[in-house]
């Protein structure tokens, strides 16, 4: 897997890999899934395209060594979930329809996971340094976004809000580090220290999903490939700063952390 850059999911609700050498790699069927996480064990979960009845959708993993997919700890039970996000360790994290948030493995499942039950999220990734960052679910009017903050993984009383006044609707976390999308579409970057950087000129185009990964910083743009018939995947390019097309296109995405 050390090749791979990153997991997405197609146009055609296909689970895919990305490798260095612009290999492709499909997985089970179209019309199967609409996102895509990998845990830090290497699995790779997908949320199902089919409902969860009581609220969002099912979560499953691939199992590679039977080449199929299966589902997460009793996913059928409990609410389903509307994203995922990495863990410290194996499964993922997910966030309801409601904004609990959730712990789900191949052997176990937890609702309302104990230090989180009084946040209620839009978004939440984890990364290595043990803090959780989250994007919460009330809507700041004042700034069309949702009010980023953080808090350490391990135990923390209290989450710590940023003091900005750019607000995020999505974010992945990295190396210490949380990318987000802002309510203007624009790419953002902060560190716990409330220190901000912009990681795309404004207006050079939207952007509906960022993923930071040791394989590097994407995101899925608006900018569509006619041909393949969805949105392009665009990859940060540090030394040109600037940011390359790749040839494929996604509905979600996910680098390798």
């Amino acid at each position: 897997m050390e090749n791979i850059l990153f997991y997405f999911i197609d146009a055609r609700g296909q689970l895919c890999n990305y490798a260095q050498d612009g290999t492709v790699t499909k997985f089970w069927r179209s019309d199967y899934a609409k996102s895509v996480q990998v845990a830090h064990d290497g699995t790779v979960w997908i949320i199902q395209q089919q409902p969860n009845k009581n609220g969002g959708s099912m979560i499953q993993y691939w199992d590679a060594k039977n080449e199929l997919f299966r589902d997460g700890h009793n996913t059928h039970l409990g609410p389903g979930a509307i994203s995922l996000m990495s863990t410290m360790t194996n499964g993922v994290l997910y966030v309801e329809e409601n904004g609990n948030i959730g712990k789900i493995t191949e052997t176990e499942r937890y609702d309302k996971y104990e230090i989180f039950h009084k946040y209620r999220a839009a978004s939440v990734d984890v990364v290595g340094n043990g803090y959780l960052w989250a994007i919460g679910s009330k809507w700041d009017a004042n700034n069309d976004g949702y009010k980023v903050s953080f808090r350490n993984f391990k135990g923390a009383s209290d989450w710590t809000f940023m003091k900005t006044d750019i607000d995020a609707v999505r974010l992945s976390a990295y190396n210490g580090n949380c990318y987000t999308i802002t309510s203007h579409n624009e790419v953002v970057a902060y560190d716990t220290k409330g220190n901000v950087g912009h990681w795309s000129p404004e207006g050079e185009f939207f952007a509906f999903q960022v993923s930071a990964g040791k394989s590097g910083l994407f995101v899925i743009s608006s900018e569509v490939d006619t041909k393949l018939g969805g949105n392009i995947v665009k990859k940060w390019n540090s030394s040109a700063e600037a940011w390359d097309k790749l040839p494929v296109v996604a509905t979600s995405i996910c680098a390798m952390i």
